[in-house]
């Protein structure tokens, strides 16, 4: 007998239960329908992308952009033969993706695009929580330490940070979890620029990270040919924008708590 999807997929444990709600909802949607889980997961990642990104385009007053965001929206509301519905379940996934991500901020959304939606043919396999945590600490052994070197020597009051080939943002969800436990806020004291070539990666790390509270942009481009398609802004990378100090400023340990 096969195994169901939500079978298949290995969450980290404290998402076992909201990976198992989610697919739930994946499956309502192809059956309800008539799509492949694939479609459902896919349409649901774009259309989540674009509510989140609503918001943040019109607080910058990109027009030109925000109406593109709608009509991308539109056009899968269009897409559905069971509009309300199918986009009422979109609307609680979403809900279940914030819920998962307040009771344990790593990636919830990889495990499952890699079983339904990733594309192996490129080599797009996602590194699992537990090595992505472990590189994280190698990388960043002490990120107080290094803000407070930074705002020393180059003025500046937040961490940038880089992910070339970021996926649906697990990696920097791993990295995010270290700065934290430094009592570190990812979206005051760290700014990303995180970049994938796949749109269904970048819609999903675009996802994790605003419902994280990450100050971040996420660009759809190719990081080796420097093309860039697209720039998404998360909502925190508005609400704590990063500056530069005074050249003569003191550091105190108040800046970093």
């Amino acid at each position: 007998m096969a195994r169901s999807t939500a079978q298949k997929v290995a969450p980290a444990s404290r998402h076992k239960a909201r990976s198992r709600e989610f697919l739930e909802l994946v499956g309502k949607i192809s059956m309800l329908e008539g799509w492949r889980e694939y479609d459902a997961l896919t349409k649901w990642l774009e259309a989540a992308t674009c509510a989140l990104r609503n918001p943040v385009l019109r607080t910058i007053g990109d027009k030109l952009t925000w109406d593109e965001n709608e009509a991308r929206y539109m056009k899968i509301v269009h897409s559905c033969r069971h509009p309300d519905d199918t986009m009422g379940a979109m609307s609680k996934m979403l809900a279940v993706a914030q819920l998962a991500l307040d009771e344990e901020p790593s990636d919830f959304i990889g495990p499952m695009f890699m079983e339904v939606a990733a594309n192996s043919h490129v080599g797009q396999f996602f590194t699992p929580h537990e090595l992505s945590i472990v590189a994280a600490r190698m990388t960043m052994a002490n990120p107080r330490d290094m803000l407070e070197a930074v705002m020393k020597d180059e003025g500046r009051d937040h961490l940038m940070l880089c992910e070339p080939a970021c996926g649906v943002g697990g990696m920097v969800l791993a990295a995010n979890q270290v700065m934290r436990e430094f009592n570190l806020d990812p979206a005051r004291h760290a700014h990303w620029v995180c970049t994938d070539i796949d749109l269904k990666a970048v819609c999903g790390a675009y996802i994790q990270l605003t419902l994280t509270d990450t100050s971040a942009v996420v660009v759809h481009g190719n990081t080796i040919t420097r093309e860039m398609f697209d720039v998404l802004i998360t909502a925190p990378a508005l609400r704590y924008p990063k500056r530069k100090l005074h050249p003569d400023h003191v550091v105190e340990p108040a800046l970093v708590e």
